[in-house]
């Protein structure tokens, strides 16, 4: 049993990956404090924003996360097939932890 005092994002990934419609992003949060918020940004290789998923700190708890995505940009429209880049960044108190990861949609 090993308390983790220091705010941290581990285990960040997205199941499953390769995806067709819909998929899960999941992650560990560590800390002292509940993040205010975490954020999920969704870019094309390119680099253009195509959705931010939010979740406020109700939504959120210590240890394993789990976020739902239904593959469609802000607009509504489904992604098209391809490789896509994300960053994960949990805002606690004076500072932002982030992770980047990739995923592959595939229909």
């Amino acid at each position: 049993f090993q308390v983790e005092t220091e705010s941290r994002l581990l285990q960040v990934y997205n199941y499953p990956n390769p995806f067709g419609r819909t998929t899960y992003f999941t992650f560990i949060i560590t800390g002292r404090t509940m993040p205010e918020e975490v954020l999920i940004k969704i870019y094309t290789v390119a680099g253009r924003l195509i959705k931010t998923i939010r979740c406020n700190q109700s939504e959120l708890q210590a240890g394993f996360n789990r976020v739902y995505w239904d593959g469609r940009d802000a607009e509504g429209d489904e992604i098209a097939n391809g490789i896509y880049l994300y960053k994960i960044l949990m805002k606690c108190e004076n500072e932002t932890v982030e992770a980047t990861q990739k995923l592959a949609i595939v229909r």
